[in-house]
């Protein structure tokens, strides 16, 4: 049995809230594995008093494993009879356990309590793709009714698709706030249901609150500077008419309006700097400019930095426009998403928003809130640092904010950089001080080890990223260093390398640089190809570098890509399948003509959505009636719905593609 250290021992403490702050490679799926199981063979409760929450299926899989392999191992070691037999009924009940991702705890507390929820029993949760299908198809059947009946929206719609020029691209914007409800709909009741001009009010306080604390200390300096250099070209006696203007902008009365402050900044800015340097002609010549380098240097970075802020007078009307632009596309953001959330009562779809939503909502009830208390004692939360604040209103009432129960919280965040599902580091820092108030300073623990990197590999990333993250601000998001302390064992002399292209290999893309450089380790050195892996940053570069691989004749094998079930004629089939079953669902319809099935444009999409029918399907038959194209492809749907009722499934899909092959 792996020994734990003195960090991820203190993290086993199951009597206080703790927060742990966790490298990655730190062994927190470890820690989260010994610390379920310390609870459940010394507290007298049973798997249902204990959540853990991780943030992917991927994850919850993980720790599940952890967890019977720790319990197999536990058990073949024998010993105590009692403990041995508690180990056993929990390894037989494991099966239970609420080991999940928070999207998954909600939909079973949804599909419990659904009438206290005010939803069907029987809905359905539906990922992301089906999700977006839905969205587009709302959108687009809204704002093509909008261009048809020129309702009271229409105006708004005219004023938003002048200012994207393009309907196309207002469909994707409003695709997008349907897709981010939650931070739209607080936006909306808190800023946009105002008067345009309390918003636009709004507006100006908020830049002014966050312009000051980003820029006050720098504009102070920055203006001294420009005095001192000032001062020593006036005194040289050469160059001084331009310096004499920018003496008189340094004198000019201003008042403490920001913007006019803003405003005669640049103008000092655009007389003395041509390029974003300070100019040598004219002005600053190169002995003097020597004198004062840490000044010009100061002076040239933070021009390039204010160069984004640029007003003039009317910066008021903007302001208005600006209001006014909100106003109107959440109008229509609004009602397009009241018609989302229509279809998807018809249909009784949740989406991934709705599962934390309509649970938040739910946990408003204090009979609820009572009842899952007693049941849920213990909380234990991965992935901290991408949480937010929906996802926080859900547990943490449960535990009474924190009087009650037991929160068990491990995040990073350093690696909440991304953002992902709108997580907020606020909420983290929040959850730390709740956690520290309820207990004490000792229950914000870290995990400072990596036994992951070699002692060469933490030192390079001690060294890099002490100065990547060197004066963290946290309005940006910024956090600070942590140290990682190297607990791997020493296997041999690790060696970090820069890929840098020679000057007669300048062409060479990256691709291309990591094919040669593989060929040279396995040439030159005791390395087979199944030595070497290969990380990337995003899924788009597999394609790259998979083409580079087939010209240089190296095998390689990918993990992590798009798996079968995700890739675009599987989603094709399904969706293919998916409207035979019901022809009224739109969604699918839309995606198998747009598909190499039957290869509909968009442009031919949106005319058949101007057809004055309830479904899409009843569209298509209007439209083929007048269109040769359109029809075939409604016979060969007609046909294929029949076929669904009485045809074996793999017989089916073998005459669906069949007729993709001939044509």
């Amino acid at each position: 049995m792996p020994n734990l250290t003195p960090y991820q021992l203190d993290a086993l403490n199951y009597d206080k809230h703790i927060s742990l702050t966790a490298n990655a490679g730190s062994g927190k799926t470890f820690v989260l594995a010994r610390r379920y199981l310390a609870i459940l063979l010394k507290k007298n409760i049973t798997l249902n008093n204990v959540v853990a929450i991780t943030f992917t299926e991927k994850a919850a899989a993980e720790l599940y494993k952890k967890i019977a392999d720790e319990l197999d191992t536990r058990i073949k070691e024998g010993g105590n009879k009692e403990t041995v037999k508690k180990l056993e009924k929990i390894r037989r009940q494991l099966v239970s356990a609420k080991i999940s991702t928070i999207h998954s705890f909600c939909a079973d507390l949804l599909k419990e309590f659904s009438p206290e929820a005010g939803i069907d029993a029987n809905f359905t949760p539906i990922d992301n793709r089906l999700s977006d299908e839905l969205i587009t198809t709302t959108v687009e059947e809204f704002i093509s009714e909008l261009m048809r009946n020129e309702s009271e929206l229409f105006t708004d719609l005219k004023s938003i698709i002048r200012l994207f020029s393009s309907r196309s691209i207002v469909s994707k914007q409003l695709k997008s706030l349907i897709a981010h409800r939650s931070t739209v709909k607080n936006l909306y009741e808190n800023i946009y249901s105002q008067d345009v001009t309390l918003i636009s009010a709004h507006f100006n306080e908020i830049f002014i609150q966050y312009f000051i604390k980003i820029f006050q200390d720098e504009l102070v300096s920055v203006i001294n500077n420009i005095k001192q250099i000032n001062s020593a070209i006036l005194g040289s006696a050469k160059n001084v008419q331009l310096a004499e203007e920018v003496e008189n902008l340094l004198n000019q009365k201003i008042s403490n309006d920001l913007f006019k402050r803003i405003i005669w900044l640049n103008q000092i800015f655009k007389t003395i700097l041509t390029n974003g340097k300070i100019r040598t002609r004219g002005y600053l010549n190169k002995n003097l400019r020597e004198d004062f380098i840490s000044e010009v240097e100061a002076i040239e970075n933070f021009a390039a930095e204010f160069s984004d802020f640029n007003f003039d007078e009317n910066y008021h009307a903007y302001e208005n426009q600006l209001a006014q632009f909100g106003v109107s596309i959440l109008n229509l953001w609004k009602e397009s998403l009241n018609r989302y959330e229509q279809k998807k009562r018809q249909l009784r779809y949740l989406d991934f928003e709705d599962l934390l939503l309509v649970t938040q909502d739910l946990l408003q009830r204090k009979d609820v809130i009572d009842y899952l208390a007693d049941r849920y004692q213990y909380f234990m939360i991965d992935e901290y640092q991408d949480t937010n604040e929906t996802q926080y209103n859900i547990f943490v009432p449960i535990l009474d904010y924190l009087k009650r129960g037991n929160l068990f919280i491990v995040g990073d965040e350093k690696q909440s950089i991304y953002m992902f599902r709108g997580a907020d580091l606020e909420i983290f820092d929040k959850t730390k001080n709740e956690i520290q108030a309820a207990s004490d300073e000792n229950s914000l623990l870290k995990l400072p080890h990596s036994f992951r990197l070699s002692p060469e590999l933490t030192l390079f990333t001690n060294k890099l990223f002490s100065r990547l993250f060197a004066k963290p601000n946290i309005l940006f998001n910024e956090v600070e260093h942590n140290e990682l302390i190297c607990a791997k064992e020493d296997s041999g002399i690790s060696e970090i390398e820069f890929m840098i292209s020679e000057m007669e290999e300048e062409n060479d893309t990256e691709s291309e640089l990591i094919a040669k450089k593989i060929i040279q380790i396995t040439q030159s050195e005791n390395i087979k190809y199944k030595d070497i892996a290969i990380l990337s940053r995003k899924r788009k570069s597999f394609e790259e570098i998979e083409k580079s691989f087939v010209e240089y004749k190296i095998p390689y094998l990918i993990f992590g890509g798009k798996g079968f079930f995700q890739r675009q004629e599987i989603y094709d089939l399904f969706n293919y399948l998916s409207f035979l079953v019901n022809p009224s669902n739109d969604a699918a319809l839309i995606g198998i003509l747009r598909s190499p099935f039957f290869s509909i444009s968009d442009t031919e999409l949106f005319k058949l959505s101007l057809e004055n029918e309830e479904s899409y399907f009843s569209k298509l038959r209007i439209s083929s009636e007048k269109n040769q194209k359109l029809s075939k492809i409604c016979i060969q749907l007609n046909k294929h719905i029949q076929l669904a009722k009485t045809m074996q499934i793999s017989l089916l899909i073998r005459k669906i593609l069949w007729i993709q092959v001939i044509g």
